[in-house]
């Protein structure tokens, strides 16, 4: 094998790699936002902490959630500049948002820190997030109704 295709080779890996991450982050995060009996707030602190392992660098990534001025935060949670963010809404109504920072920058990261993968991955867990807090008001406004 010529160096270009083992470059070509090794980076193909990679990129799977990456893809197996993210697949794995949405996996869970869909799982623990199915779980229709767990309570609200131990969902979305899970939700949080199954963010920076499907990004590219886990070991410098963190997370926090605001949800209706209630913030659920990775437990080294420090803000940075090196962030990406999605709003969270219901009904075109912002009710939240989600924030993903690299704490420092490694030298690794050339370019855009974050891959267009992971802006993809932020916005459907946002979306999730956003489906499961509509439904679980659904839920208790039916709750008060009956």
């Amino acid at each position: 094998m010529t160096e270009h295709g083992a470059k070509q080779l090794s980076s193909l890996v990679h990129s799977l790699e990456e893809r197996a991450k993210e697949l794995k982050c949405l996996y869970k995060v869909e799982n623990v936002l199915n779980n229709q009996d767990a309570k609200l707030e131990e969902t979305l602190q899970s939700v949080v902490n199954f963010i920076p392992p499907g990004w590219q660098y886990p070991e410098v990534c963190q997370a926090k959630m605001t949800i209706r001025e209630i913030e659920f935060k990775t437990s080294n949670w420090a803000d940075s500049k090196y962030r990406m963010s999605r709003e969270i809404e219901i009904r075109g109504k912002k009710i939240g948002e989600i924030h993903v920072v690299y704490t420092k920058l490694l030298p690794e990261l050339e370019g855009d820190l974050f891959l267009p993968e992971e802006g993809n991955l932020l916005k459907t867990i946002a979306d999730r997030v956003a489906h499961f807090v509509l439904h679980n008001d659904l839920r208790h406004i039916f709750k008060e109704f009956q």
